[in-house]
């Protein structure tokens, strides 16, 4: 599915690159707060204790409907981020 904003490999080396500990997280909501479950869901790793929020780079890619709108997704993000982190996001509109 072509993305609205791609993100690709290069982006993962950019925020990679020099850091630490990687995390990896999958959030799946829908809804009235489907960005904030959802975001939420993905960046919570209770069994390697170990958060987004000290994180101070951040690749994520947005898959939703067209109603979907990339302020309410990237208020969420930026929210649970590090305000200095590297942030890199994708937007994919699916209406599966």
């Amino acid at each position: 599915i072509p993305g609205l904003v791609n993100v690709d490999f290069a982006d993962v080396k950019a925020v990679m690159k020099d850091s630490g500990t990687a995390m990896l997280g999958v959030g799946v909501s829908s809804g009235k707060n489907r960005a904030e479950e959802a975001a939420e869901q993905a960046t919570l790793a209770p069994l390697i204790g170990s958060s987004i929020q000290s994180a101070t780079g951040v690749v994520y890619n947005i898959t939703g409907g067209k109603d979907i709108t990339l302020q309410e997704v990237n208020r969420v993000v930026t929210s649970l981020a590090d305000p200095s982190a590297n942030i890199i996001f994708g937007a994919v509109v699916d209406d599966r």
